[in-house]
């Protein structure tokens, strides 16, 4: 066997590409719901705008709080970060 160097690193959260990839998601998402549901409400006069609006804005709601709260953190052994010990 090859001897360990004594440094460990663990990580935390979703990896670095996939939490970029579904915050711009989000970001996409948000804009275009947004605007989607605002130019059926106002331009149009339709209050399906309204219901795009509402259910874009909870997706992008959920969407964005389970990306935020697992970005990618690395940590060694010695000091776990606060989030792990609670």
């Amino acid at each position: 066997m090859a001897p360990c160097s004594g440094q460990a690193m663990a990580w935390q959260g979703l990896p670095p590409w996939r939490y970029w990839a579904t915050l711009a998601a989000t970001i996409v998402l948000a804009v275009l719901g947004g605007g989607l549901g605002l130019v059926t409400l106002v331009g149009f006069g339709n209050l399906n705008g309204l219901a795009i609006l509402i259910l874009g804005g909870y997706a992008c709601w959920r969407l964005g709080r389970k990306t935020l709260a697992n970005a990618p953190r690395d940590y060694t052994p010695g000091q776990l970060p606060e989030q792990l010990l609670s």
